[in-house]
């Protein structure tokens, strides 16, 4: 059985062969860990800034693949799949104050 007609059935409320297993939340150091390389998926201060760097293409591109690899690697049946930002989102780039501080336009740190 597939993981897709697994869940589907879950979703019926009908059996399976086994119960669908899924992930929502999975940390960026597990993924990468698990893919044995670095990845932007769910990579937080990483992620964030390789948008402000004009990266946007790259950052959902990794998304994309890395979830696909991650989940056919863990045999997870389901997992959640993030928005991506859009092609022409802009991106207002806080000014960095040290290593893990940041301040915005409207000076909120």
């Amino acid at each position: 059985m597939t993981p897709k007609e697994r869940v589907k059935l879950a979703l019926a409320h009908k059996e399976a062969d086994r119960v669908p297993v899924g992930e929502f939340a999975i940390d960026y150091k597990l993924i990468e860990a698990v893919l044995g390389r670095e990845t932007f998926l769910r990579g937080k201060t990483k992620l964030t800034k390789a948008l402000w760097a004009g990266r946007r293409d790259e950052v959902v591109e990794s998304m994309k693949k890395d979830l696909v690899e991650f989940t056919l690697k863990t045999g997870l049946d389901m997992v959640a799949v993030n928005l991506v930002p859009g092609k022409n989102q802009k991106f207002d780039v806080p000014r960095q104050i040290d290593d893990y501080t940041w301040e915005d336009r409207a000076g909120n740190i």
